[in-house]
Formats: structure tokens, C-alpha cells, sequence
């Protein structure tokens, strides 16, 4: 079944736009990318059940640069994940109407795309869309203590975010493709494996002394700190934590200088806590999951750039 996936908005200044958005809706881009052989930049901004991708080009001559050159900025195109692009576009052909290009190219945010022609469509360039990758890369790995494998997504160049896959279920994997650019995502099958997460993360990157743990349950916080103050592990007492929820904060973190609290009411004994960063955010239940999620996002993104960048 097909689903709305994003609108596209061409705008001569991307900069400028989504300071706009920002201003009028709080929305602050997610991701920027740029697709080469396109000659476009691409901005993602999440606007809850759906994205807006705003497209700017210096070329005049790309496809972006000639829609802007005849219509001025604004409404592009409007985009639909699908189950099967090549199907899709069958189906599209046999009813009649055209398919831009060779068919399905290489597009931005991990899609591949194919446009159909607006003639055709009402007016409306329609973007048939499916993600070209899986969201996790997984990795076997070979331990003293038996066989184990760890996911990750993003670039190995950037601080290591720690996640526990059982966290999917309540619908944190959404903030994956959102949290790949700023952070180099890693995620482990169980609690039981926050032991040798160090030697896994040392396998893929040199960043393992900043890894940040993102913890959304009592018994993930009490893990994380036994292994920390267990002096056989390599596991350093100056990762950063992020305890998502009040309660999963535990007085064992009070000493940590790099604890962030991440709560949705004030944690109790707050008095421990003093000095320490809280976030309160908005709970699910009197708004909804996707905003939870937006707000963690622009809490972990907003806080680890500023800590990490100036120490």
C-alpha cells in the first residue's frame, strides 16, 4: 500500500526558507544532502506524519534550476513510498502515463525514485519512491563469549550513538534515518551485551570512547551502570548517557558529568540531579509518539553537537 511520503518545495535560498518554518513552526531540517548528478541540495524537515524536502540549484540548467527559472519557487512535487517501484511504474505505464526518464535513479535520502510526467497526473509531478538500502547494516562478530552481531547506519567518523533494538518496538527506530547524519547509530541485540560494546564499537571506528547511551529502561540504566563501575571493563565512566523517561534514571548516574536526563516530568529526587542537564519533554500520551520523538531528536542532536564539538 502506497503512503505519503514527502512533499517537495523548489526554493531559491534553502537557508532562508527553512529559517522560515522554523520560525512559524519550529521545524529545523534534519538532514541536508546533496545529490551530485543532479546538480540539488536537499533539505528534510520532519512535520510528523510526513516530510517536507525543500530543493535548491545554482545550476539553471538542472531540472531544479529550469523549474525555478519558469515557475518561481514553490510546490515540486509530492512524493509516495511503495511497496515496488518497478511494479509501480508498470502499472503506471499500463494506464497510460508517461515515466520521466530511463526509469527508477538513485535520489536523495536513501530512495530510490521515478518520476511521472505532471501532464499526465493532473498537473502534479507524482515521485513514486523506495528506500534503496536497509535501514541497518548488520555485522557478525566473534567473541570470547560466544557469537554476537551489532547494526549500525551512518558514517563511522562521527560520535557513536548507542541503541538496544529491543527500543524499535516503541517506535524509536523512526529517528534513524533522522540521527544517521549527525551521529554514527549502533545498535546491539540486548542489555546483556553493554559489556563488550567498547570491542564491538573499536571494530568499526576509533570513536569508542565517545560513545553516547540512550537508555529508555530501568533495567538498560541499571545494566549500563554496573558495567561502568566494574573495573574489568573497557568501558569508560565519561560516556554519555541519556536516560529517556523518569524511570529509567537511577541515583547511580548522579556523578557522571556527561548524564543528560531526557524526561517527560521532572525526574524524582531532582535534587541529586543539580547542575545536570533535564529535558522535559512532551509525553506521548497527550500528544502523540511522533512528537516524543521530534523533541528527543532535537534534545540528542542540539546537546551532543555543542558538548562534543567544545569540550
Amino acid at each position: 500500500m502506497a503512503s505519503l511520503e514527502h512533499i517537495g518545495i523548489a526554493v531559491r535560498n534553502a537557508d532562508t526558507a527553512t529559517r522560515l518554518y522554523d520560525l512559524l513552526l519550529g521545524l529545523i531540517p534534519y538532514k541536508v544532502e546533496e545529490v551530485e548528478s543532479e546538480s540539488v541540495v536537499t533539505y528534510f524537515l520532519d512535520a510528523g506524519g510526513t516530510k517536507l524536502e525543500f530543493l535548491s540549484s545554482d545550476d539553471p540548467e538542472s531540472a531544479i534550476g529550469r523549474f525555478l527559472g519558469r515557475h518561481g519557487p514553490g510546490l515540486h512535487h509530492i512524493a509516495f513510498e511503495v511497496e515496488d517501484l518497478q511494479d509501480a511504474c508498470v502499472r503506471a505505464v499500463e494506464a497510460g502515463i508517461r515515466v520521466l526518464g530511463d526509469g527508477p535513479s538513485t535520489g536523495a535520502d536513501g530512495k530510490n525514485v521515478v518520476f511521472l510526467h505532471p501532464k499526465d497526473t493532473h498537473g502534479v509531478l507524482i515521485e513514486f519512491c523506495k528506500a534503496a538500502r536497509p535501514l541497518w547494516r548488520k555485522v557478525e562478530f566473534s567473541h570470547s563469549t560466544g557469537a554476537k552481531r551489532y547494526f549500525t547506519a551512518g558514517s563511522a567518523g562521527n560520535p557513536v550513538l548507542l541503541i538496544v533494538n529491543s527500543q524499535f518496538k516503541s517506535g524509536l527506530g523512526q529517528l534513524i534515518p533522522k540521527l544517521e547524519s549527525a551521529f554514527h547509530v549502533f545498535g546491539i541485540e540486548s542489555a546483556s551485551d553493554f559489556p563488550i560494546v567498547p570491542e564491538m564499537i573499536r571494530s568499526e571506528t576509533q570513536h569508542a570512547s565517545d560513545i553516547i547511551y540512550l537508555l529508555t529502561t530501568q533495567q538498560q540504566a541499571t545494566s549500563v551502570a554496573s558495567v561502568m563501575r566494574d573495573p574489568e571493563t573497557s568501558l569508560s565512566v565519561a560516556a554519555s548517557i541519556v536516560v529517556c523517561g523518569a524511570s529509567a534514571v537511577v541515583s547511580a548516574f548522579a556523578d557522571l558529568p556527561n548524564l543528560l536526563i531526557a524526561s517527560t516530568e521532572q525526574p524524582p529526587g531532582a535534587s541529586a540531579y543539580e547542575g545536570l542537564p533535564v529535558a522535559i519533554l512532551p509525553h506521548p500520551v497527550s500528544s502523540d509518539e511522533s512528537t516524543f520523538l521530534d523533541w528527543l531528536l532535537l534534545v540528542l542532536k542540539g546537546y551532543f553537537r555543542s558538548t562534543l564539538t567544545n569540550p
